[in-house]
């Protein structure tokens, strides 16, 4: 029950709490039960509203190919994360058997213990960036907790800063997730 005495209403064919007047759910369209267009079956969507099952920029469809998106993003930032943190010693010795670009190196970066160390943040931070998107593709296939998947998608772009364009890709992700939030069931 709601402060008015009024019952707390959730959309029948979504499962979006509706507000007290609402005729039609705001995040798929469907008739609300017991609105002057609503009853047990959905009725047509209002105008400007989205009708269940249609494909659409701001329905499912959408949260579906970012979470798609955001899989690829996770797996790829998991791959160069643990890659970094087991393979220091391949990479230190690919780099060794290059004298100009070994020489180079240390010449920027000091000494071979300051190279293992960066290479050992890069992998923790791509690897807890690789994580968070991952958590977050969870929430966009289940369409719940969408500000959750927003923040964790922002916070995998952060922890990512070391390499700019997992960066970039992170932002845009979250641009996305925002651009569609009507989409999730709850937000």
């Amino acid at each position: 029950m709601t402060d008015e005495g009024e019952e707390t209403r959730f959309c029948t064919q979504c499962g979006a709490k509706l507000a007290a007047g609402d005729q039609f759910c705001p995040y798929c369209g469907a008739a609300a039960v017991g609105s002057a267009g609503g009853g047990s079956a959905p009725a047509a969507a209002a105008p400007g509203m989205y009708a269940p099952g249609r494909s659409n920029s701001d329905n499912a469809n959408s949260l579906r190919n970012i979470g798609i998106l955001t899989v690829i993003y996770a797996v790829g930032a998991l791959f160069f994360g643990l890659y970094c943190l087991l393979g220091v010693d391949a990479i230190i010795a690919a780099l060794q058997s290059n004298p100009d670009v070994w020489n180079y190196m240390l010449s920027n970066y000091g000494q071979e213990s300051f190279i293992r160390e960066s290479l050992a943040v890069a992998g923790w931070t791509m690897t807890a960036s690789g994580v968070l998107a991952a958590v977050a593709t969870v929430f966009l296939i289940t369409r719940k907790y969408g500000r959750i998947a927003f923040v964790l998608v922002i916070l995998s772009a952060i922890a990512s800063y070391d390499a700019v364009i997992t960066l970039i890709v992170g932002i845009v992700i979250a641009y996305f997730i925002y651009q569609n939030r009507r989409g999730f069931i709850t937000w």
